[in-house]
């Protein structure tokens, strides 16, 4: 609940913010503009990241031949200058593949508002070939090299320490991987080493890339539902939306960017919201007056998040598929799939086996809530002298405080 309800720009009596629909006509001219300068800025990047591909591992190459030709009496330091510079390059590359991608979003979103449906942004191909494990992708080329000139800055690196590459290679017990690792030379442990590092790191860091975006996807069409809800008055506390912004914000300051952000649009008496994003939010079960509030609510999200309102709406709307079934229902389809089943399944075995006996189960009365195992989606009931007797009730009483807790948050009331 909110702590102060005067935060609201319900509860201070201001009226839900006015949607205005730009029209096609007011866009056409700014979005061919836009599309040409997106374009240049898509060239632009393509430019740059062949530029480090180009210069990264002809830089290394040389870098190391020099070390091997003319030892340093600091080659250890020379050698983890090498290795952060790459690593470094490899972080910029992926800043630069996250507004790579959104440029070539964005281009398609004008082809498509321009109605160019063959547009080489809104109809590019996707990959489609791959050798075994290996896909054929850009990111999987650049990767590659990247990864490969790190590894090599970090087997100077360990080869420039080989008292410790040995002290860490003795604790290999008396193994045939142990005995392996005996025959390699000083270098050959080093290279070995360094891949394993390399490669490790590249599983986790891809692990933790896609629970990021599945975490981001989520919450930023969580984030557009909240909005919705106190931007046109059914919430009276904008706060709510803060955790998911938070989310998808992230650093430092995270929260307190959203929540000083979500006070500013709360005080907004006007929304713009280009016609084409109505359009498209516009279907059978999604009226043109409710899609106008869901695309201003984007709108918000994307602004106070630094976000592009696409993907937002895409992660509303599921629209590329990123997202399972279950996170893109609305709440009342939520409730509607709940079974009997999952409502057992939140009991412990003693209150299964306690429910399942008719002489045990708690005589319903009068004010006692219940929730009707034939039809959970209906949610918790209460019992009234002139209310049917439902035949599968569970009752309140009959289950602990913590596993009623969790019933209620999946039926609701």
């Amino acid at each position: 609940m909110a702590d102060d309800p005067g935060d609201s720009p319900t509860a201070k009596g201001n009226d839900p913010p006015e949607v205005v629909t730009l029209l096609r006509s007011d866009r056409a001219e700014a979005a061919r503009a836009e599309y040409s300068q997106v374009c240049n800025n898509f060239r632009t990047l393509t430019d740059i990241r062949f530029k480090l591909l180009g210069l990264l591992p002809a830089g290394t190459a040389a870098g190391l031949l020099w070390l091997e030709k003319e030892p340093q009496p600091h080659e250890g330091l020379v050698s983890i200058l090498g290795f952060l510079t790459a690593l470094a390059a490899l972080i910029y590359n992926a800043r630069n593949d996250q507004l790579y991608n959104e440029l070539v979003g964005r281009a398609a979103t004008l082809e498509r508002e321009l109605r160019l449906v063959d547009g080489a942004f809104a109809m590019r191909p996707g990959s489609w070939l791959s050798f075994g494990f290996v896909r054929v992708k850009h990111d999987v080329a650049v990767g590659m090299i990247y990864l490969a000139s790190i590894a090599a800055w970090l087997t100077a690196v360990l080869a420039s320490r080989p008292q410790a590459l040995d002290t860490a290679f003795a604790r290999i017990d008396a193994s045939a991987l142990g005995r392996l690792t005996r025959l390699l030379t000083p270098f050959g442990r080093a290279f070995v080493a360094s891949l394993v590092v390399v490669g490790v790191s590249y599983c986790l860091a891809a692990w933790w890339k896609g629970k990021r975006e599945g975490k981001m996807r989520s919450a930023a069409r969580d984030a557009v539902d909240e909005a919705k809800t106190w931007l046109f008055g059914v919430k009276t506390d904008q706060r709510d939306a803060v955790p998911h912004l938070t989310v998808l914000l992230d650093g430092r300051k995270a929260k307190r960017k959203a929540s000083g952000r979500l006070a500013w649009y709360a005080k907004q008496k006007q929304i713009d919201v280009p016609q084409a994003v109505v359009e498209a939010l516009t279907t059978a079960d999604r009226p043109l007056a409710e899609a106008e509030k869901v695309a201003a609510a984007a709108v918000v999200v994307s602004m106070v998040a630094d976000q592009g309102l696409q993907w937002v709406l895409d992660c509303y709307t599921n629209r590329r598929g990123e997202l399972k079934e279950s996170d893109v229902m609305s709440p009342d389809l939520k409730k509607e799939a709940i079974t009997c089943e999952a409502i057992l399944a939140l009991l412990s075995d003693a209150e299964v086996a306690k429910v399942s006996r008719v002489e045990d189960a708690p005589r319903l009365i009068e004010g006692d809530e219940y929730v009707d195992l034939e039809h959970p989606a209906a949610g918790v009931r209460q019992v009234h002298e002139k209310s049917p007797r439902a035949s599968h009730a569970l009752a309140r009483s009959a289950v602990s405080e913590a596993t009623w807790a969790k019933i209620v948050a999946a039926v609701g009331r």
